[in-house]
């Protein structure tokens, strides 16, 4: 944010203090609230080499091989106290079947097996008891096991394997539903292989409405079933299977039928002639339903940074219903971000944008600089546009995606451009929704709950002119001074009982400076704004998808923000909240850049306006010493010299009791506090001139 003079500086600071609430400046953590995490261990299988000379009972058609396999365990966050392994697991999904595990502390093992019989002829079963496979999983000191490694090998080599990268199937054999154009790409690795670790073939298959194979697709859609009726009936050498070579990892399936159901299986085959015997739904196979191309097409996030928007379908349409609104600031240069996610099985092909045009119009631009009225040049790599300045009116920003299969989608916003006045010196906005006073039926004040401030509390220590009775306390008791005092300011309260809770742009814009106060308690209600008990608070609402947080379009503006309370960054983030990264036990909330759910970074609030660009962590009762940490400042603190060193706790000598409070409500030495975790703050961005 942009500084104040210091003076206000000073007393911002002196408010955050008295009200118990966090605002940590500088690039490294200082406090570590993160409670310990348990991790799983992990286990890598690095060799399995094959010894062929083996002594095996005497049978002149059987022989046997051996293999020595090693592996190598870890824990992160302890020890591995010892692995569990499994020779020729039943071919089930998870919790199906039975196996028998063996508890061992050795990281090697030496293995016995039985060669097949001879096949006979072209009955392929023989060849089912030519592979088998190996499974160890690590168990930590906590007890917790790890995720399994397998190996599968043949008596005369490891297998090869095979697996579909995109779109991913369901192991439990339910179709998922894909478009009439697909794409299914695949990996494979041959471990053993002689001239490198990729299998020399791949084998496909893909089963239609009209296959023949025995039960069709149904019965193939059974997990413990797959495998068994796919070798059975098409095992070793795959006839009528389409042959790709190794440097082939995908293909193209086009004109589905909508509503048919299909099956899709691959195969690898290496040096030595062996395939990848184990046939596994979400894996190497894949089932599928066709739909219709018109609800499928890449789904366009838009984005900068004061809001986000994620369409949850796929549309090409010019209408009201299908665009963004949003207030953009004059005189500014405007630049809009995007991406798409495209639908299983496809690839995004390019994008293009235009500006103020007509959709449908596909005059092509003569300068891409200029012609900004046509759609640019379409390219997968041009994920940003910066337009403007604009002084003022309406005006249409259009994106297309289009994927490889043909299919396009369209994104809109609708923007009207806002001059700021800063006619006015100050705006003081209460984002709060702290209890109210309470009275008895006799018109006396209820005795105050809960922890200082209420919302009457707060506005007098905000606004109070000091000196004069206090309503509904004792005879004789006078307010203090508030902090406020002395300065021109306006207020505005956002507890407004209505579902749309924006504060608009246009108001914001009238300020030279604002103040916005959202505690953690008022941050976590996410109930409607209309809701009479616990509605939730402006600024989670206007951060969340989909709509313009106009607090961060003032920053853009020019103006001037200071944030506080303990529940700015929580407000402005929490519906991106990637639960999966949270510290267990509750209390914490942690936003990171490192979620693949794309939790946090750029258009996020914390990450453009306040620039906190790695992590953060919100805590909720957390205790501990609120130090300055002033980063790479340090030395040099200029206007961070007037904050204070830490938030101190406030005493008896510093702050009396207020009126029909105790000491226990009062001196509060738990509190709510955000602050950047774990994470080197590095900010990147450009400098025009002397920094």
């Amino acid at each position: 944010m942009k500084s104040m003079d210091s003076k206000f500086r000073v007393l911002l600071a002196l408010t955050a203090i008295a009200l118990g609430v966090a605002a940590v400046a500088g690039c490294t953590k200082k406090l570590s609230l993160l409670p310990v995490q348990t991790f799983r261990p992990t286990v890598t299988l690095t060799s399995a080499p094959i010894d062929t000379n083996v002594v095996c009972q005497p049978d002149p058609q059987r022989s046997c091989y051996s293999l020595t396999l090693n592996w190598i365990g870890y824990d992160p966050d302890g020890r591995v106290d010892h692995y569990i392994y499994a020779v020729d697991p039943p071919e089930a999904g998870p919790g199906e079947g039975d196996t028998l595990w063996i508890t061992t502390t050795d990281s090697e093992k030496r293995l016995v097996f039985e060669a097949p019989r001879p096949s006979p002829g072209a009955d392929s079963l023989g060849i089912l008891r030519g592979f088998h496979t190996f499974v160890v999983a690590a168990v930590d000191n906590d007890g917790l096991i790890g995720p399994r490694a397998d190996r599968t090998f043949f008596s005369f080599t490891i297998a090869p394997t095979v697996t579909i990268q995109s779109p991913r199937g369901d192991p439990a054999g339910n179709p998922i539903q894909l478009a009439p154009a697909i794409r299914i790409n695949w990996s494979g690795t041959d471990v053993d292989g002689v001239f490198n670790s990729k299998p020399v073939r791949y084998k496909y298959i893909l089963l239609g409405p009209n296959n023949n194979f025995p039960g069709g697709i149904e019965a193939l859609k059974k997990p413990l079933q797959t495998g068994l009726l796919l070798r059975r009936v098409f095992a070793p050498n795959f006839d009528g299977w389409n042959d790709v070579s190794g440097d082939t990892t995908f293909v193209r399936f086009t004109n589905l039928v909508p509503g048919a159901e299909y099956l899709f299986a691959v195969v690898a085959f290496d040096e030595a002639g062996a395939y990848s015997p184990n046939f596994n739904l979400g894996g190497n196979v894949l089932v599928f339903k066709i739909g219709f191309a018109s609800v499928f097409g890449p789904k366009i996030t838009m984005f900068n940074d004061f809001f986000f928007y994620a369409y949850t379908g796929a549309s090409y349409i010019v209408s009201p219903l299908t665009e963004v609104r949003l207030e953009v600031p004059a005189f500014q240069r405007i630049t809009f971000r995007w991406f798409a996610d495209p639908p299983d099985g496809a690839d995004i092909r390019a994008y293009r944008w235009m500006l103020d045009g007509d959709v449908p119009d596909e005059h092509p631009r003569i300068n891409e600089a200029t012609d900004t009225q046509y759609w640019s040049t379409p390219s997968a790599n041009v994920t940003s546009a910066t337009v403007g300045p604009f002084t003022g009116g309406n005006h249409f920003f259009f994106i297309e995606a289009e994927d490889n299969t043909g299919l396009k989608s369209l994104g809109t916003i609708h923007f009207t451009v806002v001059a700021p006045t800063f006619e006015r010196p100050l705006l003081i906005v209460k984002d709060t929704r702290l209890r109210p006073d309470g009275f008895r039926s006799d018109g006396t004040l209820a005795p105050l709950q809960g922890s200082w401030p209420n919302q009457a509390e707060l506005d007098t220590f905000l606004f109070a002119r000091g000196g004069y009775p206090w309503k509904k306390y004792p005879d004789g008791t006078t307010s203090p001074v508030g902090v406020l005092k002395g300065y021109t300011y306006d207020t505005l309260g956002t507890r407004i009982g209505i579902v749309d809770l924006n504060v608009p742009l246009l108001t914001l814009s009238k300020y030279r400076h604002v103040v916005w106060i959202t505690d953690l308690e008022s941050a976590v209600f996410a109930n409607p704004g209309a809701n009479g008990a616990d509605p939730q608070t402006a600024l989670r609402y206007m951060a969340s998808p989909g709509r313009l947080n106009t607090l961060a379009a003032y920053v853009r503006q020019g103006g001037e923000v200071w944030a506080l309370g303990g529940g700015i960054g929580y407000a402005t983030n929490t519906a991106y909240n990637d639960v999966a990264n949270d510290p267990p036990g509750g209390g914490y909330t942690l936003f990171s850049i490192d979620s693949p759910r794309r939790e946090y970074g750029p258009g996020r609030f914390m990450f453009d306006a306040a620039r906190w660009q790695g992590q953060f962590m919100n805590a909720r009762a957390s205790s501990g010493i609120i130090a300055r940490q002033l980063g790479r400042f340090v030395n040099n603190p200029g206007v961070y010299a007037s904050l204070p060193t830490a938030m101190e706790f406030r005493t008896q000598a510093t702050d009396p009791v207020p009126p029909l409070r105790n000491t226990s409500s009062f001196y509060q030495f738990t509190f709510n506090s955000e602050y950047i975790h774990d994470k080197e703050n590095r900010i990147v961005e450009s400098v025009i001139g002397d920094p």
